[in-house]
């Protein structure tokens, strides 16, 4: 907008020195727009304000596991954005009637849920549902001490299976080696074979950050490295037990090995500590607190956010159209 005095070219008259003379007469050529604007913006303000709950609910729930302590900050840091996953997911069912928020917090075991509702009481059973549904809140924490003697848990069948899967082929690699190599064991067993109970060069201890178990502290673990020892010696013999021996055994005994690799290694990642634990891992929650919110206090919120933005409004639309209707003589002269 113009800041110094102009002239038009058809001697109208001149537009004021002051810049904000000018912003004021542009919104007081449209005071009653404006006001009809103002007036708007307060009444969604207070319909808003109305309809805001007056309670506001904060509770924080809490991951126990007692087989893994707190130390172990990279298990519950996993475990807590699935919490805050599953959380949330489970929120969607109780909106719009309340509004929920899932939060982290700096402690990882820790999930912070915040509602907004109408009634007094009303977060507190809210929270229980939401706990409530999530997978470890579902399955009993004692299953393992429900169980009769000698029977093992239906959640435990998987890992089970797979192991007597890996002892099956197992039996299988050492029938196949036994066919073309008769006399492996008694050699994989002379005094100048390295023991086979040894520990690895790199054998690897409990810490924070890995807690496998190591290699040779793995049930069948020993009988597994000699059979895959052993497969390896087979195909580096040329004497005339093995020369005679057809392409077909060997892709058999090579087939064999790859499958008995394959199962082993799912049977060590199974005795992860974690992996281990996770059934024991349950949800519990800490505290709850619940207050009223003060109703003059978003009621003033809302009533200024209002008028604020209907101002603004006023202020977009009003004054290129004051600019318009002063300058509009001097735009259309411009192309005659």
């Amino acid at each position: 907008m113009p800041a110094k005095v102009s002239e038009t070219h058809d001697g109208e008259n001149q537009l004021p020195d002051d810049a904000l003379l000018w912003y004021a007469q542009a919104l007081w050529a449209a005071r009653w727009f404006g006001l009809c604007c103002v007036i708007l913006g307060l009444a969604v303000g207070a319909m808003v304000a109305w309809r805001e709950p007056g309670f506001r609910t904060v509770a924080l729930v809490r991951g126990e596991n007692p087989a893994i302590g707190y130390m172990h900050r990279n298990y519950w840091d996993g475990v807590s954005r699935t919490i805050q996953s599953q959380l949330k997911v489970a929120a969607e069912a109780f909106r719009p009637a309340v509004d929920i928020a899932v939060k982290s917090e700096a402690d990882p075991w820790l999930v912070r849920i915040e509602l907004r509702h109408v009634t007094s009481g009303e977060g507190r059973r809210v929270i229980e549902q939401l706990t409530a549904q999530l997978p470890c809140m579902a399955r009993p924490a004692s299953v393992t001490d429900t169980q009769p003697a000698g029977t093992v848990p239906t959640d435990r069948q998987p890992g089970v299976e797979r192991e007597i899967q890996l002892i099956e082929a197992m039996d299988q690699l050492q029938r196949q080696l036994s066919v073309m190599w008769p006399e492996w064991d008694q050699v994989m067993q002379a005094p100048g074979q390295d023991s086979l109970t040894n520990a690895l060069p790199n054998r690897v201890f409990f810490n924070e950050g890995m807690l496998r178990l190591p290699f040779e502290d793995v049930p069948h673990a020993e009988r597994f490295r000699r059979l895959t020892r052993a497969v390896g010696q087979v195909s580096l013999r040329s004497d005339t037990a093995t020369a005679t021996q057809s392409n077909e055994s060997r892709r058999q005994l090579t087939g064999l090995q790859q499958q008995v690799t394959r199962l082993f290694l799912l049977h060590w990642a199974a005795h992860d500590v974690f992996s281990a634990a996770a059934d024991s891992h349950s949800v519990v929650i800490d505290s709850v607190h619940e207050a009223s919110e003060p109703p003059l206090r978003y009621w003033l919120k809302y009533l200024f956010v209002g008028g604020t933005v209907s101002l603004g409004v006023v202020f977009v639309l009003v004054v290129p159209w004051y600019w318009l209707r002063q300058n509009w003589n001097r735009i259309t002269a411009a192309g005659d």
